[in-house]
């Protein structure tokens, strides 16, 4: 779980997520307290980069977790 948090947090950082990132952080540390807010972090890096993409005028692909909102 750490390695993954880590590379996760890598790839967050390229776009600025910086809640996902910190949340990535205590993952990487090991802190399971840090769980429970996993979900909601994530979905909201979801609609951060699905705005961006729609505001550089990206096509979203139909089906992604992204074109859902």
């Amino acid at each position: 779980r750490a390695r993954l948090a880590h590379r996760l947090k890598g790839a967050a950082a390229n776009f600025h997520l910086s809640d996902f990132c910190a949340l990535m952080q205590r993952l990487q540390s090991r802190d399971g307290s840090a769980l429970p807010a996993l979900e909601a972090t994530a979905e909201a890096a979801i609609r951060d980069l699905t705005a961006a993409a729609r505001r550089a005028g990206l096509a979203l692909q139909p089906g992604t977790g992204a074109a859902k909102q």
